[in-house]
């Protein structure tokens, strides 16, 4: 991973994480964040598997673009 993909992702996660918690039907149960010794780590529960694959896979959710 670079630095690009970092930052993007550093930018991305907390809008992926408000659309996750706006759909409490979507299958996230929870998260945990937190700053890790080099990078920010996230934590993520989710209800199924193909839940997490649902969304990650719909071209219409925030996922899809980073």
């Amino acid at each position: 991973m670079d630095g690009t993909q970092v930052a993007a992702g550093g930018v991305a996660m907390p809008r992926l994480l408000r659309e996750l918690e706006a759909d409490p039907e979507g299958g996230l149960l929870g998260s945990r964040a937190w700053f890790g010794l080099r990078a920010p780590v996230v934590v993520q529960y989710w209800r199924s598997f193909d839940d997490l694959n649902e969304y990650a896979r719909n071209p219409e959710r925030e996922h899809r673009p980073v």
